[in-house]
């Protein structure tokens, strides 16, 4: 095997290069045959047995570089990760579109984690199905990135802000499940710390709670009687007759009229009449009248 040139090559230069192998970066080689006629890329890699390993990506005429390099990065990727570059093949091999695997998560997740109350299960069912499906649902798990996290999450994350944050949550546990399936290939795309940070403002920062405007000292002060007069109208009689069964006269007197020095004391502790026609027989003398409906006391 002969390297005719180990660098960066363009598109044009590509379709130029004569017959032999060539690297086009680490991993990444094309390997042309017959005058030109067959240009071929392919991912060149050690097993853990140390031997050299091929894997073809397909012709130069039927794929274009960028995405052939793109192709290279997640298979370095795979290596790095599962230790054999074919892992990611396996899972082409194997792709599943991203509804049904969630489906499937949500299953899992619920006898694993043992949720009793069915409206859990139903809450990250509705939450997947409303904001998820309608964008990645169709699309193949593996070719989901941050783009398609993004515009599921951008309409949502400053008017529902709480919802948004559980989708985002829920969406980096099924790809959790999906990286260690080998379904996919790479960083968590839905991960928030790294990833999604750089991109959507702090949940607790996107706060849209408007608070009333407090009332000034002058405005309570007028309507705090007519909202007494309102609650007490609306209430039942009974209601009313409950609210001032525990008013007691005698213990308001006894509060408002006790001379300075003796210690507010309540109706019960008044049990002889002696003390009670002092009070009064004082009372008197200084002018003071127990209102007519009290003068039963």
């Amino acid at each position: 095997m002969s390297h005719a040139k180990i660098g960066r090559f363009t598109k044009k230069q590509i379709f130029e290069l004569p017959d032999g192998t060539h690297r086009l970066e680490p991993h990444l080689y094309i390997r042309v045959r017959s005058n030109g006629r067959y240009r071929n890329y392919f991912f060149r890699f050690l097993d853990p047995k140390g031997r050299v390993c091929d894997l073809a990506l397909g012709s130069a005429s039927k794929k274009p570089l960028s995405e052939v390099k793109q192709f290279a990065f997640l298979l370095k990727t795979s290596l790095q990760f599962s230790g054999k570059a074919s892992a990611l093949l396996e899972a082409k091999q194997h792709r599943v579109h991203f509804k049904d695997y969630a489906e499937r998560v949500i299953e899992i997740l619920a006898s694993v984690r043992l949720w009793k109350n069915p409206a859990q299960k139903q809450s990250w069912s509705s939450s997947i199905s409303t904001y998820a499906f309608p964008v990645i649902g169709e699309k193949f798990i593996d070719e989901i990135d941050r783009k398609d996290i993004l515009k599921i999450l951008r309409p949502i994350w400053i008017s529902k802000t709480m919802t948004a944050s559980r989708v985002r949550g829920r969406l980096e546990k099924i790809f959790a499940y999906a990286i260690n399936e080998n379904l996919f290939i790479g960083n968590n795309p839905a991960s928030w710390k790294g990833n999604l940070d750089l991109f959507l403002p702090p949940a607790n920062k996107c706060n849209s709670t408007q608070h009333f405007k407090s009332l000034t000292f002058t405005e309570l002060k007028a309507i705090i009687p007519k909202l007494q007069r309102e609650s007490f109208n609306e209430k039942a009689p009974s209601e009313q007759k409950h609210y001032c069964s525990g008013f007691s006269p005698q213990l308001a007197l006894s509060n408002s009229l006790k001379p300075t020095g003796v210690r507010s004391v309540g109706r019960r502790k008044f049990g002889s009449a002696r003390l009670l026609d002092e009070r009064t027989e004082r009372n008197s003398r200084s002018g003071f009248r127990y209102p007519n409906k009290w003068s039963h006391y």
